[in-house]
């Protein structure tokens, strides 16, 4: 993009020059060097004491690390993500593959502008095995933990709260009945009385 560091350098000694040439080989952000550059502007301010002539011949080679909109559509297709967000391009362009990821994936696509922030909604998905004699078990009927269950998820009907212990291993998280955590995990049942004196 000739936007800083070495290759700007070189480009204010050679750019004067027309035996030179200067060979861009990617995409240039408006309003840097290098797209100034390609739109063939003869006189390109740096700074507010540097204004380059610019003589040397100019080339545009497309020969860019990123991916294009056929290479981005292809990734979308192998990877089926439920969001995707487009990082770099020029606004109508990165709105034109917006539309087209949304039409032929049915996802959720932004191209959020520089320094913008966004928030990318997603469902946790977490998979628990469930001890089936938990759930061949009686359904537990206790008003207080339904009512906290619809409180957390409005909209639920007819939901069945389960008493068991939560047992993670490298293999996955289990549910077990408590009596079989208990016995698997080599511990014994304790039970706990609270007592209250009111003056």
């Amino acid at each position: 993009m000739l936007h800083a560091g070495l290759s700007l350098n070189i480009f204010k000694k050679w750019a004067p020059d027309k035996r030179n040439m200067l060979i861009m080989p990617g995409y240039c952000v408006a309003g840097t060097v290098g797209h100034k550059v390609l739109t063939g502007q003869k006189k390109i301010e740096i700074d507010k004491k540097t204004v380059i002539d610019v003589k040397l011949s100019v080339e545009y080679m497309s020969f860019s690390a990123h991916a294009d909109a056929k290479g981005i559509m292809q990734l979308i297709r192998m990877c089926e993500p439920k969001n995707v967000m487009l990082v770099h391009g020029e606004k109508n362009k990165m709105k034109f593959l917006k539309n087209q990821i949304e039409k032929e994936f049915n996802v959720t696509c932004t191209f959020p502008a520089n320094g913008e922030m966004i928030t990318v909604r997603t469902e946790p998905r977490i998979e628990i095995d469930i001890d089936a004699k938990l759930l061949a078990g009686p359904t537990k009927t206790r008003n207080d933990d339904i009512s906290l269950a619809k409180r957390m998820r409005p909209g639920l009907a007819d939901e069945r709260v389960l008493d068991g212990i939560l047992v993670m291993r490298e293999s996955g998280m289990t549910l077990l009945e408590p009596q079989r955590a208990l016995r698997e995990l080599g511990l014994v049942e304790q039970q706990l009385r609270f007592t209250t004196r009111l003056p």
